[in-house]
Parts: C-alpha cells; structure tokens; sequence
C-alpha cells in the first residue's frame, strides 16, 4: 500500500505528536484521533483530517489535507476559563512561524510543506463546549 493511502492519518498523527509536546500546559487534557468521542472525559483535544485531496501534479504523493482541532471542556464557568487557557496554548502552537517543520519534525514518513489556520467555531452541546480550529496542511505521506 502506497504511504499516501494514508495520508488522513498520517495527518492526525503528525498534529498529535506536536500538541503532546505542549500536553503539560493543557491541564489535563487527553488527546484523541479521528472524532470518536462517546464517553470521552473532557477535557480533550479532538483532531480530526477530514478530507484529502492529491495535488497537482497527481501521482507525485503531495496532497491538501483538510481538517480540524477541536477542544472539547464543559460548558459551565469554570469551563470557559481552562477552555481560554488551552485554546491560547494551541492556537499559539498552530500560529508559529515554523509550524510546517515541527510537523514534519513530529513523526517520520510525513513532510508538511505548508499550514493555514482557518476559521474558529464554537457550539455546546450536551454541555460541552467544543471549539474548533481548523486547518489545511500540504503535505507528502512520506519523507522528502
């Protein structure tokens, strides 16, 4: 199987690998891949790629990864002030300006060639806060 078929997680296992470096920060968060989140303890970071698509030129192993961060705490008072805390942290890790190498510095058989932040989003649900970060990488499901 090609090291692109599996880009998405490659993805996710690059994002986990850098934020775990900064899990002392993040008050008790856990980190979890790919949205499973039934009866996960909160608080946690989810991080989840959505959707990958091959760049042009296609069979040369370059790829848009689409995806998100979202970081789950309750919604109750208390909540919104860890909720501030660990979102600084993070959008602080994602905001560098050499994030694309801690990426690719972050697992082996991953190159990240560039990372946008995009639009934040929050909601509630079942009393948990979620906010979501999301992102696009470029990246290679292998070193280069």
């Amino acid at each position: 199987m090609s090291p692109n078929n599996q880009i998405l997680f490659k993805a996710e296992d690059a994002m986990a690998a850098l934020i775990s470096t900064i899990l002392e920060k993040l008050e008790g968060c856990s980190i979890h891949l790919g949205g499973q989140s039934d009866g996960l303890k909160i608080p946690y970071i989810g991080i989840i790629a959505d959707t990958g698509e091959e760049r042009q030129p296609r069979g040369k192993g370059n790829w848009t990864v689409n995806g998100k961060i979202e970081i789950h705490t309750s919604a109750d008072d208390q909540g919104r002030e860890l909720r501030k805390r660990i979102v600084g942290h993070v959008a602080d890790l994602l905001s560098s300006s050499t994030i694309a190498d801690d990426l690719t510095r972050s697992i082996s058989d991953f190159t990240c060639h560039g990372f946008l932040i995009g639009n934040p989003s929050q909601k509630v649900e079942d009393r948990t806060h979620i906010y979501s970060i999301e992102f696009v990488a470029a990246c290679c499901g292998s070193d280069v």
